[in-house]
């Protein structure tokens, strides 16, 4: 009994930290990184040498969130970059996740409800609804999120193949995580199942 409790919690614990790095590497969820000077000096020509690497309008917002100064330059800079990068899906939302990241959990509440209110049927918005239900423990609220945006990606064919792809993979993800917190394992195996169809041979797919 307490082996089979012990794998329990393992694979839980499992489940979960691959659902939420998922959800982070969909989006850019992380925060993104700032530019660096390269370590390869083979690859700089002599006209680049001293020059600090171009940051992308991502960067820039974030940098000016983190000051406190998100003025009307750096929404700007937003704007592009979700316009460059769909998958970020709108700048409330990257807001939102922002202050999630940065602990302010209120503040994240309210931009992301702005961002459903303004994209309901953008699919990145349940995934990030669902990720923060999950980390509270509201999995039921996780798991209508994330059939949501399996809905969604599915039935919007302007998506593209790899974008649907995309957000049909971290859903199955977190719906296997979810059904895993209720201990029904008929539900995860359907989903893992999913997930390693679309993804055959994946190793952290296969190990869970």
């Amino acid at each position: 009994m307490n082996a089979t409790m012990n794998l329990s919690r393992c694979v839980r614990s499992l489940a979960v930290a691959l659902f939420l790095a998922g959800c982070a590497a969909l989006v850019g969820a992380q925060a993104p990184a700032t530019a660096t000077k390269s370590d390869d000096k083979t690859k700089v020509d002599d006209k680049d040498k001293g020059k600090e690497p171009t940051e992308t309008d991502e960067q820039k917002a974030y940098k000016a969130f983190l000051s406190g100064n998100f003025d009307e330059k750096a929404g700007e800079a937003l704007k592009r970059a979700v316009q460059a990068n769909p998958k970020l899906g709108t700048p409330r939302l990257v807001l939102a996740r922002w202050l999630y990241e940065n602990r302010k959990p209120q503040e994240g509440r309210q931009f992301l409800e702005q961002a459903i209110a303004e994209a309901a049927a953008h699919p990145q918005v349940y995934l990030l609804n669902a990720n923060v239900a999950l980390l509270e423990g509201r999995v039921t609220d996780a798991i209508l999120s994330l059939e949501r945006c399996q809905d969604l990606a599915q039935a919007n064919r302007s998506w593209g193949p790899d974008m649907r792809k995309h957000f049909r993979d971290e859903s199955n993800n977190g719906l296997a995580a979810s059904f895993e917190r209720r201990g029904d394992w008929t539900m995860v195996k359907r989903y893992l199942l999913d997930l390693d169809r679309d993804n055959p041979d994946n190793p952290q797919t296969l190990q869970r």
